[in-house]
């Protein structure tokens, strides 16, 4: 955390929380879990039954995946062998 705030500033913590929402943006749980498996979205798309076209926006964020449905995430889940809460980026 240190590295992304000078100390010897004045204390900002708008910038800090910037960096922080600037640093959550940039790739998501679903995003890192097919780069690290190298799956094509094509593979995922034939092995979970989810539309090929649903994906990308899912990857970027674009579609929220907590509103998804529950069997959407699931297959998605089992198919990355992560639990549902770390798909969805729930904080419990």
């Amino acid at each position: 955390m240190y590295q992304y705030f000078d100390l010897y500033h004045e204390m900002d913590f708008s910038q800090i929380i910037h960096r922080f929402k600037e640093l959550y943006t940039e790739k998501s749980i679903l995003a890192l879990l097919l780069k690290r498996y190298r799956y094509p979205l094509s593979l995922v798309a034939e092995q979970t039954k989810i539309p090929y076209a649903t994906l990308p926006s899912l990857k970027k964020r674009k579609r929220d995946i907590k509103r998804g449905s529950v069997e959407m995430v699931a297959s998605l889940a089992r198919f990355l062998h992560v639990r549902i809460k770390t798909l969805a980026e729930l904080r419990i």
